[in-house]
C-alpha cells in the first residue's frame, strides 16, 4: 500500500511521535478477509512458512508462532527479520555491542559474535517513537547488560552495578539473579521460542515457550498493534495485562508458561480496527518492570528502548491476508 509507505516514512524522520499518518481508507480497509493460504507446507519442525513467517495452524482456534532471535526492532545483523503487517521492513536498532573507545555499536554484518552485548538505541528511536527531543543524549549507553544499574536503595534515590549471584560473598547481600556476564552477541542471537494462541470453552490463552536465554533473566512479552482508524502503528502494550506479561527465565536459561488473553488473536480479521503486527520478549538488565508500559521515557533522562527493554525474540503474526 503506497500510503503505508508514507506512513514509514514520517516515523524514520520523526514527523509522528504517536506513528500517526492518515491512511486511505479504501487501502486500510479492504474487504479481503483473512484466509489459510493453500499453499502452506510443514517442515521438519512442525510449523509451516508463509510470507517470510514460520506459523503452524491446526485449526481457526489454534496458532503457533515461532520466535525470530533478533538484535533490534524487527531487526537482525543490521537487516529487517518479517515483512509485517501494514509497516513492512520497518525497523530500529535498539540493543548493541560494547565499545571500550567511544559510544556503543549497533549489531550489524561486521559484528563480531564475540562481541559483548551492551546498551544501544539508535538516535532515530526515541524520536520516532515519542517525540523526545535531543534523543541522541540519551544517557546509560554503552554499558554491558552485566553492569548494567539496578536499584540499590528503598526510596529509589541510588542505582548501581550490583555483583552476579556467583560473584557476591554474602548469600544475603544484594546481587543480580540474571547469568550476564560475558554475554555475546552469539549468546543472544541463539534464543529459541515460540508462542501458541488457543481459543476454546476455557477462554483465550497463550503459551510461551523460549530456551537459550539469560538464565535468571527477568522478560516480560509486549505487542504492537496497528490502528486502521488512526492509520498508526501503537506503542508497544502488555500482551495479556500487566504483571501477567512478566517471566522469569530458570537456571538454564529457559521459559515455559501459558497466560490468559481477552481476545484471539488468529480471529482478527483485516477489517478490524486494531490488528496485532508483532509480540516480542523482550529482557530487563535493570531487573526492573514497569507495568502497563515498557519503560519510562515522559521525563528524563528517557532512558527506555535499548536501555532497560531490549527485544530479545520476536513473533511476527502471519502476513497472509493482510
Amino acid at each position: 500500500m503506497k500510503n503505508t509507505n508514507k506512513t514509514i516514512i514520517a516515523i524514520l524522520i520523526g514527523l509522528s511521535p504517536l506513528f500517526t499518518s492518515q491512511v486511505n481508507a479504501s487501502d486500510s480497509h479492504a474487504a479481503t478477509q483473512f484466509s489459510e493460504p493453500a499453499a502452506w507446507q510443514e517442515d521438519a519442525t512442525g510449523f509451516v512458512e508463509s510470507n517470510d513467517h514460520y506459523v503452524s495452524i491446526n485449526n481457526t482456534n489454534k496458532l503457533k508462532l515461532k520466535g525470530r532471535p533478533v538484535t533490534g526492532w524487527n531487526k537482525f545483523y543490521g537487516e529487517s527479520v518479517s515483512n509485517l503487517r501494514f509497516v513492512g521492513d520497518l525497523n530500529f536498532d535498539v540493543g548493541g555491542v560494547y565499545n571500550p573507545e567511544g559510544p556503543a555499536l549497533p549489531i550489524g554484518a561486521d559484528t563480531s559474535p564475540l562481541a559483548l552485548m551492551a546498551s544501544y538505541a539508535a538516535p532515530d528511536v526515541y524520536l520516532a517513537f515519542f517525540g523526545v527531543p535531543n534523543a541522541q543524549n540519551v544517557p546509560n549507553q554503552n554499558i554491558l547488560y552485566a553492569d548494567y544499574p539496578h536499584i540499590i536503595t528503598h526510596d529509589e534515590s541510588e542505582r548501581g552495578t550490583i555483583p552476579q549471584l556467583s560473584e557476591n560473598p554474602d548469600w544475603f547481600g544484594i546481587s543480580n539473579g540474571a547469568k550476564n556476564r560475558g554475554l555475546t552477541v552469539r549468546d543472544w542471537v541463539s534464543a529459541k521460542g515460540s508462542m501458541k494462541f488457543v481459543c476454546d470453552d476455557d477462554g483465550a490463552f497463550y503459551k510461551l515457550s523460549a530456551s537459550n536465554l539469560i538464565p535468571g533473566g527477568l522478560y516480560t512479552v509486549w505487542g504492537f498493534y496497528f490502528d486502521q482508524d488512526f492509520g498508526s502503528l501503537m506503542p508497544d502494550f502488555a500482551f495479556g495485562g500487566a504483571s501477567s506479561n512478566v517471566f522469569s527465565a530458570d537456571r538454564h536459561g529457559k521459559i515455559k508458561s501459558s497466560k490468559d488473553l481477552s481476545f484471539c488473536p488468529q480471529k482478527v480479521t483485516i477489517n478490524d480496527r486494531q490488528v496485532p503486527v508483532s509480540m516480542f520478549l523482550v529482557y530487563h538488565p535493570d531487573g526492573r518492570v514497569h507495568a502497563t508500559v515498557g519503560h519510562p521515557v515522559n521525563t528524563a533522562p528517557f532512558i527506555g528502548p535499548g536501555m532497560v527493554a531490549t527485544p530479545q525474540l520476536m513473533f511476527p503474526m502471519p502476513k497472509a491476508g493482510f
